[in-house]
């Protein structure tokens, strides 16, 4: 099939799908923070099968990754909530994990430090908090080290 200019209409449901995506911020399944975990599961495995059909399953793994990101703290008082961790560590995709990943560098804005000074404030934090996502969720512990303890 050869490829086609898109239309006027193509380019601005694009830019709308664009726009909504980007200025997403709601976990889905969470309600006065309560979060229903098997609503968010079954919204994570419908998007995705949605996508494959499309043939945007990659770029909608990114996207459901960053939703993600907008997990209120769990029941133990670590985030993300325990449902977003088991959800991550369940589906083990490094599209979701990077969006997630991208995400949380993205919402801590811009830091800017002197010539010379280095980044120990940020990497004192990590340790108590991977630490104490290790033992129930370790491959998570490991890759979100940096960026779990910068929510704090």
């Amino acid at each position: 099939m050869p490829h086609q200019e898109p239309t006027d209409e193509d380019r601005v449901r694009g830019q709308v799908a664009f726009e909504l995506l980007h200025s997403w911020s709601t976990l889905p399944g969470l309600t006065d923070e309560f979060l229903d975990s098997e609503a968010l599961q079954a919204w994570v495995l419908s998007v995705r099968e949605i996508a494959a059909d499309a043939g945007l399953r990659k770029i909608a793994d990114k996207h459901v990754g960053q939703i993600l990101s907008f997990s209120p703290d769990g029941g133990d008082d670590l985030w993300p909530h325990e449902a977003v961790r088991e959800l991550i560590e369940e589906l083990a995709n490094e599209e979701i994990e990077r969006g997630f990943e991208i995400q949380v560098m993205n919402s801590r804005g811009m830091t800017t430090r002197g010539y010379g000074e280095g980044g120990g404030t940020g990497a004192r934090g990590c340790s108590p908090l991977s630490s104490a996502i290790r033992c129930p969720h370790p491959p998570m512990a490991e890759s979100r080290n940096a960026p779990v303890a910068n929510r704090q």
